[in-house]
């Protein structure tokens, strides 16, 4: 079935009908919950369609459609910035999702081949074609009838087979060929698995936290720092009110943390946690430290300060972005606070590694612009299975490490982490 589903013919609208059919199809497909709550994704694959009809393939490329679809400068470095392949690929994987739903099988299709920015499309009928083909290669021989020639001829006894001389010798070699197979495939799993664990987010990532001998310092913001000054100042502030107000953290912050501390409790590493509003240099230079929380989090937005990536408000308001000091201009990853709660669709984070020259020790940043950003930065970090291995620079030796997670939310759930853009050095 999967196989006979990669047939398809390819075919170019060329009337204005036709053109629109393209169009409408593209519509619905962008409507969809796959496409419909992310922005970079339906921008780039109605850019492509589009450009195609119009018969402008020769726009097509990736450096183009970095200045045209996400407004890069026309000289960036796009083996440094590859967020025209990261979309592209994600574009693919969710259209791939889409026809696959059985209400989406039979539609006209856009296709977006791997290595090529250049949609092909595939009318309806078609499918529909490919549809019988599959189903009738799956169906039995007719009663009375000769076998379906695409079917696998039968063996009726075992007389068959012991009626050649040769069936002993031949069982042999079948079983000599089947153990060096498995060998084979034993081998290459277990090659795999080292270079995996290589690269894996888990390997690079806490690296240099496993490798310092001094316990990890969790940094946990203190949502009630404005409230501890006012008890400083009133002497009138009872221990019960001073119980029931101080100290608030985030749930979502708290969750996290509890995550990051489970993985390094098997890693057989000691912690403790401190609060953002009483934490100090002094401290942090006792050990390696993680710093979860962005924007009410002040260590957090002192380290990334300097950094390529960091979090800034913008003016007066109450959005803040992920900006990128070699794209100034750009903002695509964006969060607005004022949005009302249901309408957030969308959460991004910063994940970072690195080196504190401050406090001398390494430290590991876990920052969502919303919880669900801080949520799915976590889970980037713990999943073994977000291989890095495509991202690290060839010969790259460093020890610092930048990446931003976006995230589609659902119900005030975070989605799986999805990797966008990256730095190293």
């Amino acid at each position: 079935m999967i196989e006979l589903d990669r047939v398809q013919i390819q075919w170019h609208p060329t009337t204005e009908d036709e053109r629109k059919s393209v169009l409408e199809q593209l519509e619905r497909g962008l409507a969809s919950p796959l496409f419909r709550n992310s922005k970079r994704y339906p921008a780039l694959l109605r850019f492509v369609v589009e450009q195609s009809l119009n018969g402008n393939e020769h726009l097509l490329k990736e450096r183009l459609l970095g200045v045209d679809v996400f407004h890069r400068r026309p000289d960036y470095d796009t083996n440094e910035d590859t967020i025209v392949r990261l979309t592209a690929g994600e574009v693919r994987k969710r259209i791939v999702q889409y026809y696959q739903q059985p209400e989406h099988r039979n539609e006209l299709r856009i296709i977006l081949n791997s290595g090529s920015y250049i949609p092909h499309f595939s009318q309806a009928t078609d499918h529909h074609q490919t549809t019988l083909v599959q189903t009738r290669a799956s169906l039995p021989p007719a009663e009375g009838g000769s076998a379906h020639p695409f079917a696998q001829p039968q063996i009726d006894s075992a007389s068959e087979i012991s009626a050649s001389g040769n069936a002993a010798p031949n069982r042999r070699l079948w079983f000599w060929l089947g153990v060096t197979v498995l060998a084979l495939v034993i081998a290459g799993l277990l090659v795999n698995s080292v270079t995996t664990s290589r690269h894996d987010s888990r390997g690079v990532l806490w690296r240099a936290v496993l490798k310092n001998p001094d316990p990890v310092i969790f940094v946990l913001p203190d949502l009630s720092q404005t409230e501890l000054e006012k008890f400083q100042q009133d002497d009138r502030i009872n221990l019960l009110d001073h119980l029931r107000r101080g100290r608030i953290v985030d749930f979502g912050d708290t969750v996290a943390m509890s995550r990051l501390a489970t993985y390094l409790t098997r890693e057989k590493k000691e912690f403790e946690v401190q609060l953002s509003s009483e934490v100090s240099y002094t401290k942090l230079q006792q050990g390696p430290a993680i710093f979860i929380g962005g924007i009410d989090n002040a260590w957090t937005m002192r380290v990334l300060q300097p950094l390529r990536f960091h979090i800034e408000r913008r003016g007066s308001t109450l959005t803040y972005d992920i900006l990128d000091r070699q794209q100034p201009d750009g903002r695509l990853w964006s969060l607005d606070l004022a949005k009302p709660f249901s309408g957030v669709t969308v959460d991004y984070a910063i994940v970072a590694s690195v080196f504190d020259k401050t406090t001398g020790r390494p430290i590991l940043v876990v920052a969502g612009l919303g919880a669900n950003g801080t949520t799915a930065a976590a889970k980037f970090i713990l999943d073994k299975g977000s291989n890095l291995q495509h991202v690290i620079p060839v010969g790259w030796k460093g020890a610092n490490m930048e990446f931003i997670i976006e995230t589609q939310v659902i119900d005030d759930k975070a989605g799986p982490p999805q990797l966008v853009a990256w730095t190293f050095w």
